[in-house]
């Protein structure tokens, strides 16, 4: 796990901001490559967020399901669960299929098969951070209209 102060905001200070996005929402960032893992999870937890991150996803799956998750971004291709059956296992558990999923991936074609799948929205890399937190915000207002239990 990629080690992001939880309780900071962009000003340092440790109250909570609610204009961030993720102010008292939990995230997880799910991608095999460590660089980019520490970035989502420092870009997260600027927007606000206590960022949970994992290599694999497998790894991932296991803190899914102790959930209590608002958002999961998550790479395509990542060992022992990629992101088409962790998408699939995920929209097909009704405890879980309401918390948004972001998916990341450099293979900008693949985003129309992903967003059939339910993703919420898609991001190509590299990421834009700008990009990266409207997406988020709009994932996160999109489920709380539809009555998420987040």
């Amino acid at each position: 796990m990629v080690d992001v102060p939880q309780d900071k905001n962009l000003d340092g200070n440790t109250q909570a901001d609610s204009s961030l996005p993720g102010a008292g929402k939990r995230a997880l960032v799910i991608d095999d490559d460590p660089t980019t893992l520490t970035l989502l999870a420092h870009l997260l937890g600027k927007f606000g967020f206590s960022v949970e991150t994992a290599l694999t996803g497998q790894e991932g799956w296991d803190k899914v399901s102790d959930s209590g998750l608002d958002i999961i971004i998550t790479e395509v291709f990542t060992p022992d669960l990629g992101g088409f059956e962790f998408l699939k296992e995920l929209k097909q558990n009704e405890d879980i299929n309401h918390i948004p999923v972001i998916i990341i991936s450099s293979r900008k074609s693949m985003r129309d098969t992903f967003m059939v799948m339910g993703a919420d929205d898609f991001i190509p890399k590299p990421i834009n951070s700008d990009d990266l937190r409207q997406k988020i915000t709009l994932a996160l207002k999109k489920n709380k209209g539809q009555g998420s239990r987040s």
